[in-house]
């Protein structure tokens, strides 16, 4: 073999090995509204925490003290923690309306005073690697759980979760159909143009002390 691609070969598969070296996290890329959901789930279990179980009969009524897009997925895992403690729930979700909401025994209201999704930044994982996003999902409620028109009960509780996925995956993890799955993520404008120039200087100095080194 020629001199010439005896030097090439270990030059590419050095090349390769350096710019390559992308740590990519193994776990599933989810969605906005899944990260969301779970951290709702969360806040719920651990609101529910200091709820006197004496206090919790059935059937309970569920609703909301004021309007929020997120009412919707918040109520529904509220209700569904409350079915697995094995208590029937009542919501106007289900067209449930005039004496048969009446027969609750207690209502328990919730208010979504912070449900939505931020982007931290963005980093690149590797020399050439993908660029990563960096998601901070909040959710922060109170529960208030009132009988016979007097307050028995109410608490606030809050969740966060912190992870990244790939950029080139953000149109899919948003949902049209519900704003608080979006979130606007800044661009640092200087080091979009300087990554080129440094990426290039870099692989320049790795091929002349490559080349360097062999003579």
């Amino acid at each position: 073999m020629p001199l010439r691609n005896r030097k090439t070969i270990p030059l590419i598969l050095l090349l390769s090995s350096i710019l390559s070296a992308t740590a990519e996290p193994g776990e599933q890329i989810l969605t906005n509204l899944e990260v969301l959901r779970s951290t709702a789930t969360r806040a719920v279990s651990e609101a529910l925490k200091g709820l006197p179980q004496t206090e919790l009969t059935s059937p309970i009524r569920v609703y909301p003290q004021d309007a929020n897009d997120a009412n919707w997925l918040v109520e529904g895992v509220l209700t569904q923690e409350l079915t697995r403690q094995g208590l029937q729930v009542l919501t106007n979700q289900g067209g449930k309306e005039g004496n048969e909401l009446s027969a609750a025994t207690a209502e328990l209201s919730y208010r979504v005073f912070e449900f939505g999704v931020h982007y931290l930044g963005q980093d690149r994982h590797g020399l050439f690697g993908r660029r990563w996003v960096r998601r901070l999902a909040r959710t922060r409620i109170s529960l208030q759980l009132v009988r016979n028109g007097e307050i028995l009960w109410k608490e606030q509780a809050s969740s966060l979760t912190r992870d990244e996925f790939p950029k080139d995956y953000l149109s899919s993890i948003e949902d049209k159909s519900y704003p608080f799955t979006k979130a606007e993520l800044n661009t640092d404008g200087l080091n979009k143009l300087l990554e080129p120039l440094i990426v290039s200087l870099v692989v320049g100095g790795l091929i002349y002390l490559f080349y360097s080194g062999r003579r």
